[in-house]
């Protein structure tokens, strides 16, 4: 090998010098890489490192690529962004090919220190899926177990635990699309910490190999993107196995665990624990030949039946401060079931589902579950955030009642009175905006429910209701000049939008308004 001949090149792009570092020190373990840096040129604002490859016997190079993709970015030749991301990644890797131009991103990158709270681990679930549509390996690192601390940061509270929602939307991605849509999970003092404590943590957690697993597949992805040849594709299915292995076991632990329970997801075959091997071999096979899952495994196919069959009702928690009088009155109690509610709430809950009653009632439950696949149905037991409704026909007069002058396009969009085969309307009732402006969680709740439900959410079917009281009048303006995100991940998905504030609404056609 000729010493300074450079046979291939990548470029590493971050929204920090930081997140470029990450990546180059997790190739620089040559234990695991079998990639060993022989020098470092360029500046040190980019700088550019060289790499043997032990197994090809060739030689690579890596530039850092800080500050892109943004008004405030260097200005270098490429933004990996375009066509690709709708949101700016924290890390991307792209090849630099012998004209100068360079290829789509090979593989996206999240990194996250702490895990987040509540709804706000649903905010990079866009750039999960638009990873995954446009067949870019992804990433997301976090640590296996994080913890609240008090105002000061110094004593520790409450633990935070993996989600399961967004483990589930990502093996989902995987499932539809073939790609790798991966978690990686890091340990620390903390895990054991929390195990000798009595917390909960997937089992083998010891066993997970962390970065190990991201340093293994990044190398072999880039192997792969100079030699797509069937050694370097056997280089990879291990470490399928293994990420898969660790993604699945933390979808079980956590999607039937304190009060997160999926009752859809923990009753379908991909989740139960007597199929983890044969599950775990043929997601990793499906990525390997990059192809969909067909078999009784793929999570993508969740439909209808399966919320008739393991649903619960909905409830959703929208607080009366922040919202209008109309939506709590008018649309709410015909949307929420309320277990604690009395039975004048039920009996009108119920028939205005177009239930017929019995003459004596001993237990609304039992009514309502038996005649459940009339009902709003969702995949999260106690507080969720969208349903599925089969009754198209009652939910256009719930909505009509509710809002009277709404445009007849949205009505019609809800409820066609030529047909009544519709598809059940994936119903989803968004907060979306605060006094201080749009509620950065939403921007990724309905790109969450798409990975989660990729069958079931489409133009057909998707109806979006903004019901916070700080949502802008000039909202349609707002979603036809594209400016905003979350007007954006609303308007490249959903089939139509109301907004309680204004009592009007708007119906989607194509790819965007």
């Amino acid at each position: 090998m000729e010493s300074d001949i450079v046979h291939s090149a990548f470029r590493i792009y971050g929204d920090n010098i930081l997140e470029c570092e990450k990546v180059i020190d997790w190739i620089k373990n040559t234990r695991i890489t079998n990639l060993l840096l022989e020098r470092t040129e360029g500046t040190v604002d980019r700088p550019i490192y060289i790499f043997q490859d032990i197994l090809r016997d060739n030689r690579i190079a890596f530039q850092l690529c800080p500050f892109y993709g943004d008004a405030q970015s260097v200005d270098w030749p490429n933004n990996p962004l375009v066509n690709a991301f709708d949101e700016k990644v924290d890390t991307i890797i792209t090849r630099v090919l012998e004209n100068g131009n360079e290829t789509k991103p090979i593989i996206a990158i999240e990194f996250v220190d702490a895990l987040m709270a509540g709804n706000q681990g649903w905010q990079r679930s866009r750039r999960a899926l638009n990873a995954a549509i446009n067949q870019v390996s992804y990433l997301y690192v976090q640590p296996i177990i994080g913890w609240e601390r008090d105002s000061e940061g110094l004593t520790l509270k409450n633990p935070r635990f993996l989600p399961a929602q967004t483990c589930i939307s990502q093996l989902t991605l995987c499932s539809k699309y073939g790609i790798p849509s991966f978690q990686i999970y890091e340990k620390s003092s903390w895990s054991e910490y929390a195990a000798h404590e009595g917390y909960d943590l997937p089992e083998h957690f010891r066993n997970y190999s962390g970065i190990d697993n991201a340093t293994i597949l990044i190398s072999n992805l880039l192997r792969y993107a100079i030699h797509p040849d069937p050694l370097s594709k056997s280089q990879l299915y291990p470490v399928y196995k293994n990420i898969l292995h660790e993604m699945f076991e933390v979808a079980r632990t956590y999607s039937n665990f304190s009060n997160t329970y999926y009752p859809i997801h923990c009753n379908h075959p991909s989740i139960k624990v007597e199929n983890h091997e044969r599950v775990v071999e043929q997601y990793a096979l499906a990525l390997i030949n990059k192809s969909t899952v067909i078999t009784p495994y793929a999570l993508h196919n969740i439909d209808i039946t399966n919320f008739n069959r393991d649903g619960t009702l909905f409830n959703k928690d929208a607080q009366a401060s922040t919202s209008s009088h109309r939506f709590h009155n008018d649309i709410l109690p015909f949307i929420n079931w309320k277990h604690s509610a009395d039975a004048r709430y039920k009996t009108s809950y119920l028939r205005k589902w177009e239930v017929n009653l019995p003459s004596t009632i001993q237990s609304f439950e039992k009514v309502a579950l038996d005649n459940k696949s009339k009902l709003p149905l969702t995949y999260k037991d106690r507080k969720s955030e969208a349903c599925v409704i089969s009754n198209r026909h009652v939910l256009k007069k719930i909505i009509n009642d509710a809002y009277p002058d709404i445009e007849k396009e949205v009505l019609n969009w809800i409820y066609p009175n030529t047909s009544n085969q519709y598809a059940p309307i994936f119903f989803i009732p968004m907060y979306g905006f605060k006094p201080t402006g749009d509620s950065r969680p939403d921007r990724g709740l309905i790109p969450l429910l798409s990975s989660m439900f990729p069958e079931m959410i489409n133009r057909h079917t998707t109806l979006v209701l903004m019901y916070s009281n700080e949502t802008p009048v000039d909202w349609k303006e707002k979603v036809q000049d594209h400016r905003n995100e979350l007007w954006n991940s609303i308007s490249t998905t959903a089939g139509a939008l109301i907004v309680d504030r204004t009592q009007d609404g708007i119906v989607f056609h194509g790819d965007r308004e």
